[in-house]
């Protein structure tokens, strides 16, 4: 009968430990690249997966699968995931090694999931904020330039905050988000329109390969332009 030695058994095992960590690198390589690349540029790549895999091992997940749905976790959490709350309500819990990962993994997608909708809700907050200053402090000079100037004449003060707006809003969907960008977009507005970007001369300049600050002082510049830009003021980019 073939006799293995004990260190016979430790080099096998950490031979099939070692193949089993270049499976995982592979899967955080195909599904993970960006985090693979941050890991590997610090140097840390391998110790890395060896930490994650060495810890899924401990808490007894050892399939392929499980240990890919750890490391989806500690992608996601970072490699301490298991501190948090509500990981470490999923582990006090009587669950198989199957299950619990994979609770574990759907508990991580929902905090992305939670924190992601926090994100979405204070950006709607800041450009609300944005809007609502931009109007505050742009009312007088829409009642003294934009009447004395321009001839924009609006019935009353509501009016007046819906064109602000407007204005504020539409710029911001085209990427301008500074006050002294709205400013200049709510300028050519004054002298071009409200809806001055959906016409063709504007259009072909918000089009172009210009870069955003450049496509505003042009738009700026032609704001002026007494030339009937609907027929023939198409502009190249150039």
């Amino acid at each position: 009968m073939l006799k293995i030695e004990k260190n016979q058994i430790q080099f096998l095992q950490r031979k099939k430990l070692q193949e089993f960590i270049k499976k995982v690198e592979q899967f955080l390589l195909d599904n993970h690249p960006g985090h693979a690349r941050g890991l590997a540029s610090r140097g840390d790549l391998d110790g890395w997966i060896k930490r994650v895999v060495n810890r899924a091992i401990e808490k007894g997940f050892v399939t392929e699968q499980q240990i890919c749905r750890i490391v989806n976790v500690a992608v996601f959490n970072g490699e301490d995931y298991e501190k948090a709350d509500w990981a470490q309500k999923i582990m006090k819990e009587d669950l198989s090694a199957n299950t619990m990962t994979i609770q574990l993994q759907q508990g991580s997608i929902n905090q992305i999931k939670e924190l992601r909708g926090k994100v979405q809700t204070l950006l709607k907050d800041v450009k609300e904020r944005r809007i609502q200053t931009f109007c505050e402090e742009n009312q007088e000079r829409l009642q003294t330039l934009g009447k004395y100037r321009y001839g924009i004449k609006l019935p009353d003060e509501a009016a007046e905050l819906i064109w602000l707006k407007t204005v504020a809003t539409t710029a911001t969907r085209h990427g301008y988000k500074l006050q002294a960008e709205l400013s200049l977009w709510m300028e050519i507005a004054m002298a071009k329109g409200l809806y001055f970007h959906e016409k063709k001369w504007a259009k072909n300049i918000l089009d172009s390969n210009l870069e955003p600050d450049k496509k505003l002082l042009k738009l700026h510049e032609l704001k002026n332009n007494k030339v009937n830009m609907e027929i023939g003021g198409q502009y190249s980019g150039k």
